[in-house]
């Protein structure tokens, strides 16, 4: 009867959940040849002292837990997870060799990540990249069918986010100056906690936003909105230098409610 060593090695796959315990690593890394290469139900190593993921599973069909290690690299994890990878709570800087496509949601937070450049492409579910160091939203998906949460961060506008976001979009605590970039369609709310661009939070979630032709003129669009509902224009602190002069007028006239 062969015992589980020599069972992996001859399949390679395992029916069921994964419970990696400590026997089963060495250094901080997986001993050879002991981890199946797929693996159909969940995957779990979380907060095991690992600090690379090599050796790990090539392709997992429920949930990919690795969250609580030591991890600085992704290197090593499946190209493809069913339902939720959660990699939070490491050291991780990048998202390179992250799996391309996620069934489910998406938790990298807790992280000293820079840049979400290398994640994936598509998930099934929310999106939450908290408690980095994120100075742009570059990299992410654009569509996410659950909410999106980059709280505590360091990011100043939300340009190359998501276009669609299926729930709320939290973004407080950071160091915004605008909401420029804001995803088209909200299907719940977007949180700053920012009285300075409490105004914007009402232009995002406006229908007049949502029906704009074109999200590439945002200072335009939301001047014409504070018109429309007579919104002091002094509401905004972080019009673009010179704008007001260069625009007003013209925004105005597009109003037909004032004669110039």
């Amino acid at each position: 009867m062969l015992n589980y060593e020599e069972f992996i090695k001859e399949s390679n796959k395992y029916i069921g959940n994964f419970n990696v315990d400590v026997s089963m690593i060495i250094d901080g890394r997986f001993k050879e040849g002991i981890i199946p290469e797929i693996i159909n139900g969940d995957f779990n190593c979380s907060n095991k002292d690992l600090t690379t993921l090599e050796g790990g599973p090539k392709e997992v069909g429920g949930n990919f837990k690795c969250f609580g290690n030591l991890l600085t690299s992704l290197e090593g994890c499946p190209k493809k997870v069913g339902l939720d990878f959660n990699c939070h709570s490491n050291q991780l800087t990048n998202l390179k060799h992250c799996p391309v496509e996620i069934g489910g949601n998406f938790d990298c937070f807790e992280n000293q990540i820079i840049s979400l450049e290398g994640g994936p492409k598509e998930i099934g579910g929310y999106y939450d990249c908290r408690k980095n160091k994120l100075t742009d939203l570059i990299g992410c998906p654009k569509k996410i069918r659950g909410e999106f949460v980059c709280n505590h961060n360091e990011l100043t506008d939300l340009k190359n986010g998501p276009f669609y976001v299926d729930g709320d979009f939290v973004c407080d605590n950071n160091k915004l100056t605008s909401l420029e970039g804001a995803p088209k369609k909200i299907t719940g709310y977007i949180y700053t906690h920012l009285n300075d661009l409490q105004t914007e939070e009402y232009f995002i979630r406006s229908e007049f936003y949502k029906n704009v032709s074109s999200s590439n003129i945002y200072w335009m669009n939301l001047l014409q909105y504070m018109i429309e509902v007579n919104i002091d224009l002094e509401e905004v602190k972080g019009w673009p230098e010179g704008f007001l002069n260069d625009n007003l007028k013209k925004s105005v006239k597009g109003t037909n409610k004032f004669k110039l």
